[in-house]
């Protein structure tokens, strides 16, 4: 099942990646995507980073790993300046595919960062399980840098130059952290959190790498406890959250967002969501009810950042933040489970006509031990809807300022998939929201109508356009897929 939904989305990137949307007579082109973090940016909003074009329907399948069969896929795929799609397995192999071909263009299943001479003939330089997804930047000597982590308890920077003739990924870093202090020494951790990576403004270097932990007692436990590690660029601890020593909060397997002022947020597998200053000091925690679904596993959404901090939960309810922390407002959608990250943006129709007001809602605890913050200026940006995907793939469209529900897409007859949705929703360039299934079955909504966009076949030629700008001699059809 997850071979097939990965295979899905290799195959909607690779068909969508030459071809472009819009009205006119012939296909019109836009940039190619730039995803240099998981769900677009450092903030995780997952809008605006990449354009969802024409899909003509032809699926390829392209295995990252070569056993047979091939290892599971759970991490997103990352897609590079050039198109590149960077994607990791469970079976320890990081891949980068071609858009065009979906040909591998290089591979990797270890790092000899991790063993260097002093350590020994039984150090296993081996990548663990990647369930983490790929973070991309671009560093000052032109090199893309790939940093992910593994499941076995490792975060490792990979660089390689995207224009070589034959690419050779090269591993710079291998980071491991020190547990001693806070748990026993049966202790292990695991990365499944995408990282978020912070940059000096002054010379544009890497700042740290931010990805969170989640730590077991045995290996063979389930995840208790968590910290947060910020790692310097050679791969020591910059710092961690809580401090050495100092215990540690729950599991952590969301990303962590950059707030205002380079804030840190993060939320953790017992409901809470942690304010750090970029230094990895606490500011402020607050609890939120029904985060946490159990029979998701490991799986936990991340915070979006835009004007606010935005988070959907398992319970139905959808919560917005202020930047310090304090609360902005709540909506309550019966019914309803956000199993996945949701998605800032701005919906089509420019003048939606409001159909309910949310109340009921409980507010959100803070903790009555941290001080008051003092409050952050509002962001520059606010972008006018929060759109998320609930588990059985209900689309719902709230005011951003407010929390009042403009529209959701109650009829679900598009729809036709058993499937949960556990895939955190996308906006395209031209208004378009992509989200997946478990079952492999891959979505594409116009945020226009609320539903699949329809396509135009003219000529043989496949052209985005709406129905009023089909020709006479042109057959309008829905998406074909899934």
């Amino acid at each position: 099942m997850l071979q097939l939904r990965i295979a899905t989305v290799l195959a909607f990137l690779a068909a969508t990646a030459g071809c472009g949307g819009g009205g006119g007579s012939s296909v019109s082109t836009v940039p190619v995507p730039q995803w240099s973090q998981f769900r677009n940016n450092s903030a995780r909003t997952g809008g605006f980073g990449g354009g969802i074009l024409i899909n003509e329907g032809a699926l390829r399948f392209a295995a990252v790993d070569d056993t047979e069969p091939p290892s599971a896929i759970v991490a997103s795929p990352a897609i590079g300046n050039d198109g590149t799609i960077y994607i990791g397995s469970t079976g320890g192999t990081l891949r980068a595919f071609d858009p065009e071909t979906l040909e591998p263009v290089w591979t990797v299943r270890s790092c000899s960062a991790c063993c260097p001479a002093s350590a020994g003939s039984g150090c296993d330089e081996s990548l663990g399980p990647l369930t983490s997804s790929p973070t991309l930047y671009r560093d000052v000597d032109g090199l893309v840098n790939i940093v992910i982590g593994d499941d076995g308890g490792r975060v490792y920077r990979f660089s390689v130059l995207e224009s070589a003739a034959e690419p050779e990924p090269t591993c710079d870093t291998c980071f491991a952290p020190d547990l001693t202090d806070d748990f026993p020494a049966t202790a292990v951790a695991g990365f499944s959190s995408s990282p978020t990576v912070t940059f000096n403004t002054i010379t544009g270097s890497l700042a740290a790498i931010l990805i969170g932990a989640e730590i077991r007692t045995t290996p063979a436990a389930a995840p208790t406890a968590g910290k947060l590690y910020a790692i310097n660029e050679d791969g020591t601890t910059r710092w961690q959250y809580p401090a050495r020593g100092e215990g540690a909060v729950g599991p952590i397997s969301s990303s962590p967002a950059l707030s205002l002022g380079r804030a840190v947020a993060v939320l953790d597998g017992d409901g809470v969501m942690h304010l750090l200053t970029r230094n990895g000091e606490l500011r402020r925690r607050i609890s939120i009810d029904g985060l946490y679904d159990a029979s998701v596993g490991f799986l936990q959404p991340s915070i979006v950042s835009s004007a606010s901090l935005v988070v959907g939960t398992a319970a139905g309810d959808i919560y917005a933040f202020n930047h310090d922390g304090t609360f902005r407002w709540a909506a309550e959608l019966d019914g309803r489970r956000f199993l996945n990250s949701l998605s800032i943006g701005t919906k089509l129709d420019p003048t939606p006509t409001s159909v309910a007001t949310v109340t009921g809602t409980a507010t959100p605890t803070p903790d009555p031990n941290e001080a008051t913050p003092t409050p952050t200026p509002t962001a520059i940006t606010d972008f006018s809807t929060v759109i998320g995907v609930s588990a059985d793939g209900v689309v719902v469209f709230l005011d951003s300022k407010t929390g009042e529900l403009i529209e959701d897409t109650t009829d679900r007859s598009w729809f036709n998939d058993d499937g949960v949705v556990l895939s955190s929703p996308s906006l395209s360039f031209d208004g378009l929201l992509t989200f997946g299934t478990d079952a492999g079955a891959l979505f594409n909504v116009d945020t226009g109508s609320a539903e699949p966009p329809r396509f135009c076949l003219a000529n043989t030629e496949l052209i985005c356009l709406t129905d009023e700008d089909c020709g006479d001699d042109d057959v309008c059809a829905a998406s074909f897929w899934p």
